[in-house]
């Protein structure tokens, strides 16, 4: 509380010295001189509380503030801060997956419209795109061959057979995504699965 009624003082003692160098200054241009730069005195002692936080010089600051207010304060919106930017980070990474995913969906609509859609992305830090998944799955009802299975064999993993149109279709797709996205090819990797509703 004392800094603060120092700075009152210092501000009132300048403001009233200026008076009275004008009063006793004859009206000459030297007045005019004398007055503006009296006038930067009083501006520099008004703006000595914000070019201290500008300049984030604390130690000054506390001789104006209370020091309790500045730490406790200080730390808690640091924290909030963070807790913040990791939150904006958050949603600016979902909402710009969301956007790659609508149109890479036009994309894949031109070649397999009849199919359902399942695109997974993955973002690094810099929100380049790692990897791009498209799943297609037929929409249709189609037939299913039920196979015996043999006990005692190993399991042999099944694979879904695609027509030859569909595979030109994939590596088209898949083309033309890498060179949309500007991402290399390796990187899109689209994959035909069974079902559907």
């Amino acid at each position: 509380m004392s800094a603060i009624i120092n700075w009152v003082k210092n501000l009132i003692f300048i403001i009233l010295f200026t008076a009275l160098l004008e009063m006793f200054l004859p009206e000459s241009n030297m007045g005019k001189y004398v007055r503006i730069v009296m006038g930067f005195f009083i501006i520099s002692i008004l703006l000595q509380p914000i070019t201290a936080i500008f300049r984030q010089d604390y130690n000054q600051l506390q001789y104006i503030v209370p020091e309790g207010i500045i730490s406790a304060n200080w730390q808690d919106i640091q924290e909030r801060g963070k807790r913040m930017e990791e939150a904006n980070q958050t949603v600016l990474m979902n909402y710009y997956q969301e956007e790659i995913g609508k149109r890479v969906r036009k994309i894949v609509s031109l070649y397999f419209a009849d199919y359902q859609q399942d695109i997974k992305i993955s973002l690094d830090e810099d929100y380049r795109i790692e990897s791009l998944q498209v799943v297609l799955t037929e929409t249709g009802i189609r037939p299913v061959e039920i196979k015996a299975v043999e006990i005692g064999r190993e399991a042999v993993e099944e694979r879904v057979e695609v027509s030859k149109d569909n595979r030109i279709n994939k590596e088209r797709l898949e083309y033309s995504l890498s060179q949309f996205l500007q991402i290399s090819a390796d990187k899109v990797q689209v994959v035909f699965t069974t079902g559907g509703k």
